[in-house]
């Protein structure tokens, strides 16, 4: 298992890792240890990193919250995979109380015919996902995410899509690369405060 780089921007307080596991990998569950390196005022640091979730309330505010452990669980090789079709330029925008739809593709293999769910990997901030189940002949489909309406300010995230399928008496997942979205809310005015 590795993980690939990850960087936080400056003026940023977070980023999301992506681990990946190899063909070969034979782990099924563990621990991840996880170290941040940064320099600071001119010395080079290394600190360990702590896992946290985010928890929405009323719908769009999130609070970041420290958790004690995270464990990572391998799951078989999924007999599909998503990925995007072509997209408008990154990062997405979309204003408040729009709809963002996307274009995707999905990759059947060894056979598999079974349906497809696509939802979100996480919750997506301020953006709310149509429901969407793919027919055994489907291999191009659209997504609609719908910006929250009462949105104020800008809000920048990652939109972190899976697809999930059951085959017998296994679960499949397979979440496509995230993609950088924005939505522009509306603007606070000295008449709605």
């Amino acid at each position: 298992v590795y993980a690939e780089k990850c960087l936080i921007p400056q003026q940023e307080t977070y980023a999301f890792l992506v681990l990946r596991a190899k063909d070969s990998c034979t782990a099924k569950n563990f621990e991840p240890k996880l170290f941040a390196r940064a320099e600071i005022g001119g010395e080079k640091v290394e600190i360990p990193v702590k896992a946290s979730e985010e928890l929405t309330q009323a719908f769009f505010i999130t609070h970041t919250l420290p958790i004690e452990s995270a464990n990572v669980s391998m799951l078989s090789q999924a007999p599909f995979r998503i990925e995007w079709g072509d997209l408008p330029d990154l990062p997405l925008s979309v204003g408040a109380g729009n709809t963002l739809e996307l274009n995707m593709k999905v990759v059947r293999e060894n056979g598999f015919s079974g349906q497809i769910r696509i939802t979100p990997y996480r919750s997506i901030r301020g953006l709310r996902l149509q429901p969407k189940t793919l027919k055994p002949d489907e291999t191009e489909f659209q997504v609609y995410l719908k910006a929250n309406a009462n949105l104020q300010g800008t809000l920048t995230d990652l939109i972190f899509l899976s697809a999930t399928a059951r085959k017998g008496k296994k679960n499949y997942i397979y979440t496509a690369p995230p993609l950088e979205y924005k939505i522009h809310g509306r603007q606070k005015s000295k008449f709605n405060k």
